[in-house]
């Protein structure tokens, strides 16, 4: 799970799962991918 900040009182969370896979490696990748493309649509943090 990756959290991104967007205030002092709030946050999205990405959580990307894959059922039944053995490598979290991948699962965590894809959060980061997932989260590079959110991270531009949200708004700045002012915290």
């Amino acid at each position: 799970m990756i959290s991104l900040a967007v205030g002092p009182a709030a946050r999205v969370d990405v959580t990307y799962l894959i059922i039944g896979a053995t490598d979290a490696t991948e699962a965590c990748a894809t959060d980061s991918q997932i989260a590079d493309i959110v991270e531009p649509k949200l708004p700045e943090y002012e915290g």
